[in-house]
């Protein structure tokens, strides 16, 4: 798959990109998962972006499901809900002006 333009996107039930691969940019900015999103095994070969990213219903949701240095971020006023956040190889979180977190340039 080549660019993909998901900004804003609403995924209901199952999101499934499984074993995809994406060669341009792949963007997800301010995407709403409220079902079960599955990243198992995707490639990205240029650009990921997730900023603004929603997952709704995170009991039903599992983070292992999300791209490799990205999890969520449950909101502390509701923990049925959060954010998708770009990890740091040592496990921190990467935030740029905002709290969003910095695009990612992930390789094959």
């Amino acid at each position: 798959m080549q660019a993909a333009d998901l900004r804003e996107a609403t995924f209901t039930g199952v999101a499934g990109f499984d074993g995809a691969t994406f060669t341009g940019v792949a963007g997800f900015d301010g995407a709403t998962f409220t079902g079960v999103a599955g990243f198992d095994d995707a490639t990205f070969t240029r650009i990921a972006r997730f900023d603004a990213a929603r997952v709704l219903n995170l009991d039903t949701v599992v983070e292992e499901s999300w791209p490799d240095r990205w999890t969520v971020r449950g909101n502390t006023d509701d923990p049925t809900s959060g954010r998708l956040v770009l990890l740091t190889d040592l496990g921190t979180h990467v935030s740029r002006k905002g709290g969003e977190p910095e695009p990612t340039e992930l390789s094959g």
